[in-house]
């Protein structure tokens, strides 16, 4: 994958991220013309992040994210250029990069040589946040008709959050930022999930403490219960991402079905807001018809959802390869150049 100009080869050793990325830049929550980080699913104008290299837009130059450099190491792009002042950085940056790839290469590998992404425990290395009890038939699903994985996350009262994180390869701080910029949002153009119509909900996501907007993947931070991510959150995201989002309950042995979908309607409980826009709400299926409900996905083509287990007041988060049809279907299509433009 590594792309080559003349006899020229590219030394970045990072492998792309396939899939659509987000469609707002990170940094100012705006669209427009926006660069792809190579590593993950956030986009940045040319003036809101500036790690860029000067000839970003050329189709050789690979440019990851500050997040993804901090977390896996500097990129090594070959073909990148920086002015005089970063230059001299550029330079240390890759002299660094082999061994600090090598020794963050090591710490996340399995024995099977894929990346390790449960959370682990400090004290004796092994993963941490479990739910029990896992019925047969959803371990059926998960391994046979997803050849998927459960994702442990930390049990600090931030396992929505981590499960999320861990399903889009985010740390759960910019998650958490995500959401308090989304519930702004809504707050300012008064609209509301059905599930939540509660204005206070959203003034409460909205002020979460600052310090969250650091947490980071396998370093738990406690929160009390009253803080505790629900059901209200994973609706929000599931709108935040334009994705279905479907969490195995196995506590009620349902599947619930989060739908981004958007329509208009009267809020009986409000008549000084007529015609208020509400999304609609999850549905709920038998646990063990969750197969035939993820088949039919498949049959028509859609993008399928992407999932998570519940159990014993615990989240995690389930990885599988969901765009595998979707970008089978859409091979050939687009430029591939690694920017996106508002429609």
């Amino acid at each position: 994958r590594n792309k080559r100009k003349g006899n020229k080869r590219n030394e970045c050793k990072f492998i792309r991220r396939k899939g659509r990325r987000h469609n707002a830049c990170r940094k100012c929550d705006k669209g427009g013309s926006l660069v792809e980080c190579h590593t993950c699913l956030a986009v940045y104008h040319l003036k809101c992040a500036n790690t860029m290299p000067v000839n970003v837009l050329d189709k050789e130059v690979i440019w990851r994210c500050e997040g993804c450099v901090q977390e896996d190491g500097p990129t090594g792009c070959s073909y990148a250029k920086f002015d005089d002042n970063r230059e001299k950085q550029h330079r240390q940056n890759n002299m660094a990069r082999k061994q600090h790839t090598t020794i963050t290469r090591k710490s996340v590998m399995d024995q099977q040589g894929s990346i390790q992404m449960h959370d682990t425990c400090s004290r004796t290395g092994q993963p941490i946040g479990k739910v029990l009890h896992v019925p047969q038939q959803v371990e059926e699903f998960i391994n046979t008709i997803l050849q998927g994985e459960i994702v442990y996350s930390h049990p600090d009262g931030h396992c929505l959050r981590r499960s999320i994180a861990k399903i889009y390869n985010l740390h759960p701080g910019v998650v958490i930022q995500y959401m308090r910029k989304k519930c702004a949002k809504l707050m300012q153009a008064q609209t509301y999930m059905h599930c939540e119509q509660n204005q206070t909900w959203y003034e409460t996501v909205q002020q979460r403490p600052k310090e969250w907007d650091a947490l980071r993947n396998n370093i738990p931070d406690t929160c009390v219960q009253q803080e505790w991510g629900n059901s209200s959150e994973i609706q929000l995201w599931s709108i935040i991402t334009g994705e279905v989002i479907t969490v195995l309950d196995i506590d009620q042995q349902q599947a619930v079905t989060y739908l981004p979908d958007l329509e208009a309607n009267d809020m009986a409980h409000s008549r000084k807001r007529k015609r208020d826009r509400v999304w609609k709400y999850a549905r709920a299926t038998p646990l063990h018809l969750v197969g035939g409900e993820h088949q039919k996905y498949v049959d028509q083509g859609d993008k399928t959802p992407r999932y998570m287990i519940y159990g014993q007041a615990h989240y995690s988060g389930i990885i599988y390869d969901h765009r595998a049809k979707e970008e089978e279907k859409a091979s050939g299509g687009g430029s591939g150049i690694g920017r996106q433009d508002e429609e």
